[in-house]
């Protein structure tokens, strides 16, 4: 199955793009997250294709994809991105609408949530994270929206005629 992206590198390069057009820094643990979501939610929406040819390893922070680290532990590398297509650029935009602005911690936590990556590091440390269990926890996971009053209070339905219980 062929990659969306040639390289992690382009998805990298792509959000760093992006947090330096909103005046926003991009520390490398919250790019090792904003990548991994884009992996994991990319291949929940797209029956297990990959969007890059990336592999995330076990690390104590969270899951690392250990080729950007190397290449960006001191900054941005002189690499040209490659031009991404419309629909992954509006995928990776989505992915930045919804977790660009969480800080690093609570990306730490949605992330220590993937069901296996707790049993990854207790095998130790840079045992690789399977896509497969990913996939399937994010499948899994439905989110109940309740809608709030203005002053924080659960919305009770209401339907014209039909008295309340309380």
């Amino acid at each position: 199955m062929a990659f969306s992206v040639q390289s992690a590198f382009d998805v990298a390069l792509w959000f760093l793009d992006q947090a330096s057009a909103e005046d926003s820094y991009l520390p490398p643990q919250k790019l090792h997250r904003l990548l991994f979501l884009a992996q994991a939610y990319y291949a929940v929406e797209r029956e297990g294709a990959k969007l890059m040819p990336a592999v995330f390893v076990a690390d104590l922070q969270g899951p690392t994809e250990p080729n950007v680290a190397r290449a960006f532990e001191h900054g941005r590398p002189n690499v040209v991105a490659d031009q991404l297509s419309a629909d992954t650029d509006e995928f990776l935009y989505g992915i930045w609408r919804r977790y660009g602005h969480l800080n690093v911690e609570h990306l730490n936590q949605l992330v220590a949530t993937v069901s296996g990556f707790d049993q990854m590091l207790a095998a130790g440390q840079g045992e690789e994270v399977p896509m497969r269990t990913i996939c399937q926890t994010l499948k899994g996971k439905k989110t109940k929206r309740l809608g709030r009053t203005h002053n924080g209070k659960p919305i009770q339905r209401w339907i014209p005629g039909v008295k309340s219980a309380n």
